[in-house]
């Protein structure tokens, strides 16, 4: 009973660590680390900023890295794009999450630096660019007449006082960011340099002819590091909503963020410029007649007006909008990948078993694996997709020695383990209480009781529920002999008896307890009928006293009347 107990137990065990283990989503990233994400409101379709901080099991420069979002008990893979990685110390990344509640959570997976870079901003962001061709992609972009087209390492450069429109998938309008990263590497002295500016329309007329709606973000007139805006609403033909200069001065060579901001607020629509995620000015209009859907680099017409301020443009793209300030993460500790492991934990490497009995298997992975049980080299059985879980079946070998493999496999990656087992012969039920009779080598030993399994211990000694024990040195090994255990003719069944008397014992009460209530019931009518016999005893002597005074007053009678 003891061993009947323990495997139990490891069973219990078995299951708890199958639900507190989650599946390794990718085998090929040994490390992972979960990223719990909070904002108090929901976005959906949403790209979160994150900074994640180098540890020694990843590559220098970030590469080889992956982002699941957990979905309800699902893991999806999410697209991500590094926008700043400093080797050996840390990376600004943005994940597009699905959605972006109080309650959220993410795994980055890392630790492989032979697999590709994943980092995409095409998937990540809903407009982007960032002129890693030294190309012009012309599904993206459309270019301004009699403009020569100039890339210098990876940046489009504008100084020429023309420049090229995005269409977006968007209207800015709706909360989105335009943002792209620049710097200047000459002064011009006109307005020019235009910041990823969202536009109503290709470009945008001077002094806003065409009554676009448009959020010019540029340098000042005047040739130095001035920022200048201004605002439209395309209602009418001009910057009626806000124009002025910024509060901040360009270093040239200096790369800078650039950012202009559309939000809802408060029944009006909120209007920010911002650089390097730090609020200039804020200003809010309440409409706009034309949506933004355009995004503008280089010259905000197509028309040269004369001394451009050169601007290298580094990428550019359009996001949704959600205050950065007021998202919570936090990223945990690194985990590793759980090596693949199978156990046949039931019955014992070694048992005398009898036929049909249970296998149970322990999977260890770390993603969904197939398991495969033989018997004696045959395939049994197949489990396909499972991870971290209990596994049982039931097999009816013959009787003799039997070997039973369990393999688990994950791609190329396998694990397996091996018992042997000795198949007895008219095995009683478990438990039933049956007496039986082992034979050995034609040696008789009687009175083993309650057989489950019985195992072989040091290659010398046979134990398990079994009294009294087997003699030294049985080997399992041994395959000249053939050990069959049943019930002799004239072998008492103890069992059998012990339930009789058990029996007997009950009718024997039952009996004294009918015997005990005669006995109260008997005596129960003796005292009934004595009191009874009581009460005529008293009426009789009554009418006895009343007897003689009515002698007498007959007599009396009788005189008178003569």
């Amino acid at each position: 009973m003891k061993i009947k107990a323990f495997l139990f137990f490891i069973l219990i065990l078995a299951v708890f660590s199958e639900l507190s283990l989650s599946a390794w989503f990718n085998d090929s990233y040994p490390y992972r680390r979960e990223i719990n994400l909070s904002y108090p409101s929901t976005i959906n379709d949403v790209q979160v900023l994150i900074q994640i901080n180098y540890s020694s099991n990843m590559s220098p420069d970030f590469s080889g890295i992956m982002f699941t979002y957990l979905n309800g008990s699902n893991e999806i893979e999410v697209p991500f794009w590094i926008e700043e990685a400093v080797s050996s110390s840390y990376a600004l990344i943005w994940v597009r999450v699905p959605r972006l509640s109080t309650t959220e959570r993410l795994y980055m997976y890392y630790g492989n630096s032979s697999l590709p870079n994943k980092s995409n901003g095409f998937d990540t962001f809903f407009m982007f660019d960032d002129f890693d061709l030294n190309s012009l992609n012309l599904s993206i972009w459309t270019a301004d007449p009699g403009l020569i087209i100039q890339f210098s390492s990876g940046n489009f450069v504008s100084n020429q006082g023309l420049g090229m429109a995005a269409l977006a998938n968007v209207n800015v309008l709706n909360g989105y960011v335009s943002e792209t990263r620049a710097k200047l590497n000459a002064f011009g002295s006109y307005y020019s340099g235009v910041f990823a500016t969202p536009m109503s329309s290709l470009y945008t007329a001077p002094n806003n002819a065409n009554a676009d709606s448009t959020m010019l973000y540029m340098t000042a007139s005047g040739g130095s590091g001035t920022l200048s805006h201004w605002v439209g609403n395309g209602c009418a033909a001009s910057y009626n909503v806000h124009t002025g200069i910024l509060p901040y001065t360009l270093t040239l060579g200096q790369y800078y963020v650039f950012s202009t901001e559309v939000t809802p607020s408060g029944g009006a629509t909120a209007i920010r410029f911002l650089i390097n995620r730090q609020n200039l000015l804020e200003t809010d209009t309440s409409s706009f007649c034309k949506p933004l859907s355009y995004i503008r680099v280089g010259f905000f017409h197509q028309f040269t007006p004369g001394a451009n301020t050169e601007v290298y443009y580094d990428w550019v793209l359009v996001r949704k909008y959600y205050n950065l300030s007021l998202l919570n993460y936090v990223v945990g500790e690194e985990e590793s990948i759980k090596p693949l492991s199978i156990a046949i934990i039931s019955p014992p490497s070694g048992s005398f078993v009898g036929a049909p009995f249970n296998v149970v298997l322990n999977l260890t992975s770390y993603s969904f694996a197939d398991v495969e049980l033989y018997l004696d080299g045959v395939l049994t059985t197949t489990w396909f997709n499972v991870a971290n879980t209990t596994l049982s079946t039931s097999l009816s070998p013959s009787i003799g020695n039997h070997t039973i493999t369990a393999i688990a496999r994950i791609g190329n990656d396998s694990a397996s383990d091996s018992i042997s087992v000795i198949v007895l012969q008219n095995l009683p039920p478990q438990g039933n209480g049956d007496d039986i009779t082992i034979i050995y080598n034609n040696t008789i030993y009687n009175n083993a009781t309650n057989i489950t399994y019985v195992s072989i211990i040091n290659g010398n000694n046979m134990s398990g529920d079994v009294f009294p024990p087997f003699p030294q040195n049985l080997s399992p090994s041994n395959t000249t002999f053939i050990l069959n255990y049943y019930r002799q003719p004239n072998e008492v069944d103890y069992g059998k008896l012990e339930d009789l008397l058990n029996a007997i014992i009950i009718l024997l009460s039952l009996l004294v307890a009918l015997l005990l209530f005669a006995i109260a019931l008997l005596v129960i009518l003796v005292l009934r009928r004595e009191a009874k016999n009581a009460r005529e005893a008293q009426r009789r002597g009554k009418e006895q006293k009343k007897k003689p005074s009515e002698t007498r007053r007959n007599k009396r009678n009788k005189r008178r009347k003569k």
